[in-house]
């Protein structure tokens, strides 16, 4: 039984020698790598490499491309971290974990801002739990609120019109304006005024 130096050895031994076209033996041998670098050897670095080669090869998987973002993670690579998940959105929008995890790496590295539009949306697609969803809406409420009906409308008008608006003054300029106005807006000779006796 080999150690795991050993089997990493043999794993990329048989990788350099397989046909560049056998995506499928590649694939299966990167992921025997990938594993036995993360969970045998603990050599992060070197698991990443694995995954992004399967990556490289299946544009479309999204298990590599979790398992690069969970390293970048333990690592303390946040922007690395960050990106990787992104990439995982890219191909499922939906996915919880990827929103999680996005969500994980925005609060451990401290960006509260990042982590509350993560929160935030998570919330919108229904993929948050409750304490995330209560967390949201302590910070924001949902949007819109529209407002109920007053009971009493004509009440309620009285109170938010200003004060003017229910004097006599108020009452008097609605009969003189139609015919004030009108005066106001021509040439001051018109009325018999000059410019000189204007004040």
């Amino acid at each position: 039984k080999k150690d795991g130096k050993g089997l990493d050895a043999l794993y990329t031994t048989r990788l350099k020698s397989l046909d560049r076209n056998d995506t499928t033996a590649r694939l299966l041998l990167l992921e025997r790598l990938a594993q036995l670098r993360r969970y045998e050897l603990r050599d992060l670095r070197a698991a990443i490499d694995a995954c992004e080669a399967m990556s490289a090869l299946d544009p479309d998987a999204i298990k590599p491309r979790e398992d690069a973002a969970r390293l970048h993670v333990e690592l303390g690579q946040w922007k690395e971290a960050v990106y990787a998940w992104r990439a995982v959105l890219d191909r499922d929008t939906l996915l919880t974990e990827a929103w999680r995890g996005l969500f994980s790496v925005y609060a451990r590295s401290r960006q509260a801002d990042d982590a509350f539009a993560v929160a935030a949306t998570m919330a919108a697609l229904e993929i948050a739990d409750d304490d995330m969803v209560r967390a949201v809406r302590a910070v924001r409420p949902p949007f819109p609120r529209w407002p109920l009906p007053p009971a009493d409308a004509t009440s309620t008008k009285k109170k938010l019109a200003h004060p003017m608006e229910r004097t006599a003054v108020r009452a008097v300029l609605e009969v003189v304006a139609p015919r004030l106005l009108p005066r106001l807006g021509r040439p001051m000779q018109d009325s018999g005024v000059r410019r000189k006796d204007a004040p």
